[in-house]
């Protein structure tokens, strides 16, 4: 059984000295409790780990962990910032970085590209750049400084990684209202902040039809679906209630969740059950989060299925999305 691990984040040197310099005043690099973290609107976002930089230390905990086969990706905040001169350099180096580390040992790396949305006329340039270098898929944050995914000036870009049958990781980012909702303190921003910007986001694409105009996508929805499979119920209700929630779609919200895949980072067994329950077993790809959370952790849940459901979720379920591996 191969074991595939759809969701670790991966960066270089040269993409974090990119940002210091040319982050603005949104984005900057500063040392907190003795490590490098990345700062957003003043407060501390998204700590810096060793296991983002090293390679040797990535393989080693691979092999530890049964870990036969690790995407990578650019974690928050992406390339989403910046203006078309510095968006353009930004893409390249953190995606040439990651297509580097796949050329090097392509038996254990897969990579995902991150697109500048906010200008997507050159999202579909690195999009189409990054699929000739040999991208598998894309990472998408669930939104775009603030604009949902579904704004119609995005169209061309999911338009055209539907054309090419990449999947996509649906990420969680700095979600809107962060600084009104204090979402900075006590670091609320990943334990409930990033939840709450997925769930929006997907919430969000059901309603507006988004799975109706691109039937063919592939998207993942990280953390077992956020919130989204506990609130499913309510969603459905909305629409028998709310006459708005029927204006672009013409069955329940619940029923779309078998147009999405989840995965299983930092999850436990119950809460992968719910996504089971609203999508399928086969719908279900295991991801670690690494280097947030450890390789192999968050497999653990697995150990009492049987070995052909266990070999599904682990590995087969991931090779019928991204295609051979």
């Amino acid at each position: 059984m191969k074991v595939i691990d759809i969701h670790t984040h991966m960066m270089s040197e040269e993409w974090i000295e990119f940002l210091r310099k040319h982050g603005g005043n949104r984005f900057e690099l500063r040392e907190f409790g003795g490590r490098r973290v990345i700062y957003a609107d003043g407060a501390d976002f998204v700590p810096l780990f060793p296991g983002m930089f090293d390679l040797r230390q990535r393989l080693e905990k691979m092999d530890q962990s049964g870990i036969d086969v690790a995407f990578l990706s650019l974690t928050a905040p992406g390339v989403v910032w910046g203006s078309e001169e510095v968006c353009r350099r930004s893409s390249a180096i953190a995606n040439d970085h990651l297509a580097s580390v796949q050329d090097g040992r392509p038996e254990r790396f897969r990579w995902l590209a991150s697109l500048p949305m906010h200008h997507p006329a050159i999202a579909v340039e690195e999009l189409r750049r990054c699929h000739a270098n040999g991208a598998s898929g894309v990472i998408m944050f669930a939104n775009v400084e603030g604009r949902p995914l579904t704004d119609p000036s995005f169209a061309t870009v999911w338009s055209e990684i539907e054309r090419l049958d990449l999947p996509v990781l649906l990420h969680p980012t700095l979600p809107p209202g962060a600084k009104e909702m204090h979402l900075h303190d006590y670091h609320l921003i990943a334990m409930v902040g990033f939840m709450f910007d997925s769930t929006l986001a997907l919430a969000r694409m059901i309603f507006d039809g988004f799975f109706d105009r691109f039937p063919k996508l592939k998207l993942i929805v990280p953390h077992a679906g956020a919130t989204l499979p506990f609130i499913a119920h309510r969603l459905d209700h909305g629409y028998a209630m709310v006459p708005e929630c029927r204006k672009s779609i013409q069955r329940p919200p619940s029923s779309y969740f078998s147009n999405v895949y989840f995965d299983d980072a930092n999850s436990t067994s119950k809460s992968v059950g719910m996504c089971a329950d609203l999508a399928g077993e086969a719908r279900i790809l295991h991801g670690s989060d690494y280097p947030f959370l450890q390789f192999g952790e968050s497999v653990k849940w697995t150990d009492a299925l049987s070995p052909e459901r266990r070999g599904a979720i682990l590995g087969g379920n991931a090779a019928q999305v991204f295609g051979a591996i």
